[in-house]
C-alpha cells in the first residue's frame, strides 16, 4: 500500500521550493561584485567574496557593513561603531561669556549632520537619549507609585518629573537640568551659527575651518538618501554615539552617565542598531540606491571626523578655565 500524499503537503513543500529560490543569493550577489561593489576576485566561496568587497567599499573607519539575505532581498546594514569622548570644557569656558549661543549651534549642526551615518552626540543629543532612556510616563504610573506604595496614584508628566527631582530618582530631564539651557533651546540655524563663528574667530582662530566643513557636512547630508518604508523598519531610530562630546571638564558628568547607561543597556538587550539600510533585490533593484549610500557615507564620516578634531584641537589650544 502506497502512502497517501495530501496536497497540503505538496503546496508546502512547493512553497519551501519557492522560498529557497527567492533566497538563493548568486543571482542577488553576483550583479554586485565588480559593478556596485568592488571585484573581490574569483577565489573562495561566494560569502567570501562578497566579504571581501565589502571590506574593499569601506574607504573609512567609524561604521561597519554588514549584509543579511532575507525574503528575497539583500538586506545592507551600516551600523556606527562607538569611538570616544571628546571633552570641549576648555571651549566652553572661553566662548560663553562672549556668546553663549555659539557653541551649542556648532554642536547641534555636527549632530543634525552626522546624525544618519556615526552620530556626533552632545549635550542636546543626549538629552534626547536621556528622555527615551528614562521613560516620563513610567515614571508617573509605575515608579512613583510603586515608591509610595500608592497604586491608585495619579500623576502628570510634570508633576512626575518634579517628584523625581526631589527624591533623586533617575529621569528624563535630568541631562538638561544639570547643564545650561542654551544647549537645549533656541538653538540657532547653521547659517546664523556661522555667522557668529566668523565674530570670534579672533579669539578662537582655530575653530576657523567648521565656516567650511560644516556647511560640506549639510551638503552630504543633504545628498544622503532617505529610507525607504521597508527600509525604514530595519532602522534603529535612537542614536548609538559614535563620539560623545562632553562640556563639563568633570569627572562627574550626568550626561555622561546616562549615555553609558542608555548604551549598557543596549547592548545587554543584544539589540542591533544600523542606523542606515539598504534593500538590494534581483535585476538591479536597489543596486543605484546602494551605490549612493557607499558613496555618501563614508564622505559624511569623514567631514564628522574633521569637524570633531577642530573642536578637539581649538579645545587643547585654550588655556585651562579657573575654577571659582
Amino acid at each position: 500500500m502506497r502512502p497517501l500524499v495530501l496536497q497540503a503537503d505538496l503546496d508546502a513543500a512547493e512553497r519551501m521550493y519557492e522560498e529557497g529560490q527567492r533566497n538563493d543569493p548568486i543571482p542577488l550577489v553576483t550583479p554586485l561584485l565588480g559593478t556596485v561593489l568592488p571585484d573581490p576576485g574569483p577565489d573562495g566561496t561566494l560569502d567570501q567574496r562578497l566579504q571581501r568587497a565589502l571590506t574593499a567599499a569601506l574607504r573609512t573607519d567609524g561604521w561597519t557593513l554588514s549584509v543579511q539575505n532575507e525574503r528575497g532581498h539583500l538586506h545592507f546594514q551600516g551600523e556606527t561603531d562607538v569611538s570616544c569622548t571628546v571633552d570641549l570644557h576648555r571651549l566652553h569656558a572661553a566662548l560663553w561669556p562672549v556668546d553663549r549661543h555659539l557653541l551649542p549651534g556648532l554642536l547641534f549642526a555636527l549632530e543634525v549632520g552626522s546624525g544618519r551615518v556615526t552620530p556626533i552626540v552632545g549635550p542636546h543629543g543626549a538629552s534626547l537619549i536621556c528622555e527615551q532612556h528614562f521613560s516620563t510616563e513610567a515614571l508617573a504610573e509605575y515608579t512613583l507609585p510603586e515608591r509610595f506604595e500608592r497604586p491608585d496614584l495619579v500623576l502628570t508628566e510634570r508633576d512626575a518629573v518634579r517628584a523625581a527631582r526631589r527624591l533623586g530618582i533617575p529621569h528624563g530631564q535630568q541631562v538638561q537640568d544639570a547643564l545650561p539651557w542654551p544647549y537645549f533651546r533656541d538653538l540657532l540655524s547653521l547659517e546664523d551659527t556661522l555667522a557668529r563663528l566668523e565674530q570670534v574667530l579672533p579669539r578662537v582662530p582655530a575653530l576657523g575651518p567648521l565656516l567650511t566643513l560644516l556647511p560640506e557636512l549639510r551638503a552630504a547630508d543633504d545628498a544622503f538618501l532617505h529610507p525607504t518604508d521597508d527600509e525604514w523598519s530595519d532602522l534603529f531610530h535612537d542614536p548609538i554615539p559614535h563620539t560623545f562630546l562632553t562640556i563639563t571638564g568633570g569627572d562627574d558628568d550626568l550626561s555622561l552617565d546616562t549615555v553609558n547607561e542608555f548604551l549598557q543597556n543596549h547592548w545587554e538587550c543584544g539589540n542591533v542598531s544600523p542606523q542606515w539600510c539598504v534593500q538590494v533585490g534581483r535585476n538591479g533593484e536597489g543596486h543605484d540606491r546602494l551605490a549612493a549610500y557607499l558613496q555618501h557615507a563614508p564622505r559624511i564620516a569623514d567631514l564628522a571626523a574633521k569637524c570633531v578634531g577642530v573642536l578637539d584641537l581649538a579645545n587643547r589650544s585654550l588655556p585651562v578655565p579657573k575654577r571659582t
